[in-house]
């Protein structure tokens, strides 16, 4: 074998260029660029590195490229079923393309999203997505994220801009899906729309409250909002409360398929039949909507689809380019809980059959 036995201890570059019968620039070329090396060269270094089992150090990569090849994810609650769906989108796309993802769970705990975003600069990373509802227009979250992006550290938000200069944006289209779901619950018929949104005071409950009060405004139709803290529980309590308090809504807007499930065990402890006479639709979807019973109307952006817009933003953050392709736009999916243009109209035996006024 020409060059140093591999038994020896780790292969170096030097040892690949010798037994390759090259320079150490070309070994280094057919590594980084290998678009610029003809085939036959590219053939022999891949062998020879194959034959001593060579394998490029990370930290010397890091060193050349300026690059840690890690991003960071920053999710609002890992146990909700959309971030978890998400974030296995995000971490298969980034290991496509040679990266890996370094996951932060805030478990919407107030202040957190500030101090994982103060610490990101020491963890080397080569870029951050920021996928929360939680508020990112503070004060001192906006100084962390502009911090970052000082740094040269690409920043994406998915629930729009976050005001700061150099930060990306791939909006998650709630708004639209809010705006979409208000107006087809009020073309099928319903007459009193509420809005059950997670966190008042959330950068998701700004979006979808604008979708909301868009469709409402086309008929002058008052807004009707509530809170359920992206929890089924509190979201079973708030639904409870309201149809109590105005038994004339029949028609429910929703941030999250956890507080759909809340919703609807509050109807039917109510004894409320849905959909024919309370109608309702997530703005989420994630498999377990078509797995319970009934199985829950959504629409939405694809959460594949939502991955694939925030990784083309990404890859034109890091290399200075346009995104390319369209965002994604809102698809209905009607299943139980709404059954789409074919929706019947509320009726009186609907009241009657529930003791309700609709």
């Amino acid at each position: 074998m020409t060059g140093r036995d591999a038994t020896a201890g780790a292969a170096t570059i030097l040892d690949v260029a010798r037994l390759a019968g090259v320079s150490r620039t070309t070994v280094s070329r057919v590594l980084n660029e290998p678009e610029r090396v003809t085939a036959a060269t590219l053939d022999r270094v891949n062998d020879a590195a194959a034959r001593l089992n060579y394998h490029p150090s990370a930290a010397a990569r890091t060193l050349r490229i300026g690059r840690t090849g890690t991003i960071a994810l920053i999710v609002g609650d890992i146990a909700q079923p959309f971030h978890g769906a998400l974030a296995q989108v995000i971490a298969a796309a980034a290991e496509a393309r040679g990266m890996t993802v370094a996951l932060h769970d805030l478990a919407h705990s107030q202040g957190r999203l500030v101090r994982v975003l103060e610490k990101l600069p020491s963890q080397g990373i080569d870029a951050a997505i920021i996928a929360t509802a939680d508020p990112i227009d503070s004060p001192e979250a906006q100084s962390a994220i502009a911090a970052l992006v000082r740094q040269g550290i690409p920043v994406l938000t998915t629930m729009g801009t976050s005001g700061v200069e150099g930060a990306h944006v791939a909006d998650s289209g709630h708004l639209d899906s809010a705006a979409r779901a208000t107006a087809e619950l009020i073309d099928s018929g319903a007459r009193s729309v509420a809005l059950l949104v997670g966190r008042a005071d959330g950068t998701h409950a700004d979006k979808l409250r604008l979708g909301y009060e868009r469709a409402l405004r086309r008929v002058g139709a008052p807004a009707i909002e509530i809170d359920g803290g992206y929890d089924f529980e509190l979201s079973r309590q708030a639904v409870t409360a309201l149809l109590r308090e105005r038994p004339a809504v029949d028609a429910l807007v929703v941030g999250t398929l956890p507080m759909a499930l809340g919703a609807l065990r509050a109807a039917e402890d109510l004894g409320i039949p849905v959909p024919r006479a309370l109608a309702l639709i997530a703005c989420e979807e994630v498999p377990l909507a078509a797995q319970v019973r009934p199985a829950v109307s959504t629409v939405c952006i694809d959460v594949g689809a939502n991955g694939a817009q925030i990784m083309r933003v990404l890859d034109a953050a890091l290399t200075g380019d346009a995104p390319t392709g369209d965002p994604a736009t809102p698809v209905a999916v009607y299943r139980e809980t709404f059954v789409g243009p074919a929706h019947p109209k509320h009726s009186a035996a609907a009241s009657e059959s529930t003791g309700r006024s609709v």
